[in-house]
């Protein structure tokens, strides 16, 4: 679950820029910040923590899975659009050029970073095992959704040329079978009851895409009135799920609380439609938002460094020093360290051609 955790879509040239996607892009990130921060805190001193204090955690960690969902939507939104041109050359000369150096970069800086902080010697051979986690995806576990970008990219021609052939009712349709076949049977199965019908599609997001387009489009997506009823039924359902297995027991699996979960899928369409399809912000927010968005690539990439450092090296516990201060202290500080250093970054031109 914790492997996200947020990721900015690749924008196509600042003239497109969107304040509503800015502001979804924005509330994703810290939905990011949050379950990464209250996750790792929850792991690292699970063993010292009250029952009580878990139990809030896990609730909060469950209600932030809308995040990569809505990232993913963004990517949609902008990608699977027909207006804009989106060639082979520039899918792989920018869009995935830009995804591998980030990857590349960050395999080699955490590579260093753990050495660092375990006390490892510098070697060679340590430095080279950047390049083997590189190759097996065995990096930091956040950077999975690097990963998943791009083999959605690798796709993204024939996914536009769906969402540009198809029909609103055949979109529809599409999204329906998505949520048919490769969430709500698998839920199913995992009560163990077998169902033998199958679609040949094995993992979820690209219904995040397509749901991202076909919202943001008006081709048959969700009104911003019905996408707050999706978020209050999705919201309620995990947290009512949650009580069920941590307060009585229940045998839930742990797939209900993951991106094709029911539950997942309606909270994160409906926190896009909200934000989405509702007001636009005003000019001085969306200036604000503006600047967060343009970093938020770099603050997913970096905000683990603290996180782990926080939890793991410095060993400072927030559950001993009123969790309901002290986790929201850590979410704010994490953030805001994170976003001063990548703008910062930013400011050199071959680094911000990257985050």
């Amino acid at each position: 679950m914790i492997q996200a955790d947020a990721l900015k879509t690749p924008r196509i040239s600042s003239t497109d820029r969107d304040a509503r996607l800015s502001l979804v892009r924005v509330a994703a990130c810290v939905g990011i910040l949050v379950l990464h921060t209250v996750f790792a805190a929850d792991e690292y001193f699970a063993e010292v923590i009250s029952g009580a204090d878990h139990f809030v955690s896990r609730i909060a960690e469950n209600n932030m899975m809308w995040a990569v969902p809505c990232f993913l939507m963004v990517t949609g939104a902008l990608q699977l659009d027909p207006g804009r041109r989106l060639t082979l050359k520039k899918l792989y000369g920018k869009y995935i050029l830009r995804i591998l150096i980030a990857l590349a970069a960050c395999c080699l800086i955490f590579r260093i970073f753990d050495m660092i902080m375990d006390g490892e010697a510098f070697t060679a051979g340590g430095i080279l095992m950047a390049f083997q986690e590189l190759v097996t995806a065995r990096c930091w576990g956040h950077l999975w959704y690097l990963y998943l970008l791009i083999g959605l990219y690798i796709l993204m021609p024939f996914y536009r040329m769906v969402a540009d052939r198809a029909s609103d009712r055949e979109l529809r349709y599409l999204a329906l079978a998505y949520i048919a076949f490769v969430s709500v049977i698998p839920m199913i199965e995992s009560f163990g009851l077998h169902i033998g019908f199958y679609i040949s599609e094995s993992v979820i997001y690209p219904l995040y895409l397509f749901l991202g387009y076909m919202i943001h489009a008006g081709r048959g997506g969700i009104p911003a009135r019905a996408g707050a009823l999706l978020l209050l039924a999705g919201t309620a359902a995990i947290v009512i799920m949650d009580v069920m297995r941590l307060g009585y027991g229940a045998q839930i699996p742990e797939a209900l609380f993951g991106y094709a979960s029911p539950a997942v899928i309606a909270q994160s369409a409906g926190v896009f439609a909200v934000l989405c399809k509702g007001r636009l912000p005003g000019e001085r927010s969306a200036a604000c938002l503006d600047q967060i968005d343009r970093c938020s690539f770099g603050i997913y990439l970096i905000h683990m460094i603290f996180v782990r450092s926080l939890f793991r090296y410095i060993q400072w516990n927030p559950y001993g020093h009123a969790p309901g201060l002290a986790l929201p202290a850590a979410i704010l500080g994490i953030g805001a360290v994170s976003f001063v250093i990548v703008w910062v970054l930013r400011r050199i031109p071959a680094v911000r051609k990257v985050l």
